[in-house]
């Protein structure tokens, strides 16, 4: 059966279609996205389309900002991280900073349009009634943990910590990584933290004979649904 995830040009509605199901109206265009490069505007306009919020972690404001030489398009939900891009570009690099005087830009290595679907999938990750949840784990830990996935085609963020990537197959998304501030050091004593999310709590059955301490496990506690 086809991944979830794949790198093409409908990647974006494909990928919402399939992990939330149709839409339940039209999508809307509103004055607000008028100014908005191709890849945002869509992004906002396939969201319209569904009754209830799916990025439900950071902020996706339809009020851009500037930022430096940047126009921030995602925020942190308590703003302590941001995302941007130079504008002029139909398609432009994103660029990320710890929302801080001293730092500065630096970029993520994704295109607009990539970075979207990535925080897509992200944000599906976070959002999902039925997953696990485990905060401390050691590299193999981490690894059994990602065994029936693959790496998804989309670069490592260094945020929320170092190496963090999506992982997925047919019925399964994650994202793993280093629990760690964004730019520590990564070594073999380095502690793990991974998020997976499913449709159907059967699909984590897998996770039941792991040796992990899960922090969140809704096989076990049932996680209210969005």
């Amino acid at each position: 059966m086809e991944e979830l995830l794949s790198i093409r040009a409908d990647s974006l509605e494909r990928f919402l279609t399939r992990w939330y199901g149709p839409p339940r109206g039209e999508p809307q265009t509103t004055d607000t996205l008028a100014g908005m490069p191709a890849p945002l505007a869509q992004l906002h306009r396939l969201l319209s389309g569904w009754d209830r919020p799916l990025f439900v972690q950071n902020h996706l404001p339809t009020s851009l900002t500037r930022d430096q030489d940047k126009v921030v398009f995602y925020v942190e939900n308590q703003g302590v991280w941001l995302w941007g891009f130079e504008p002029g570009a139909a398609d432009p690099a994103v660029w990320d900073r710890e929302n801080q005087p001293d730092r500065a830009w630096q970029p993520t290595g994704e295109s607009l349009s990539t970075f979207l679907l990535h925080a897509a999938v992200f944000e599906a990750i976070l959002g999902a009634a039925v997953g696990a949840v485990a905060i401390d784990m050691n590299r193999d830990q981490m690894d059994q943990a990602l065994g029936p996935m693959r790496p998804a085609p989309l670069p490592a963020w260094r945020w929320p910590g170092p190496e963090t990537r999506i992982y997925c197959n047919d019925k399964l998304l994650a994202f793993a990584g280093v629990n760690a501030k964004p730019g520590s050091p990564v070594g073999p004593e380095s502690r793990y933290e991974i998020y997976v999310a499913a449709n159907d709590a059967e699909d984590l059955a897998y996770l039941d004979s792991l040796p992990i301490e899960w922090e969140q496990n809704s096989r076990v506690w049932p996680k209210a649904a969005q």
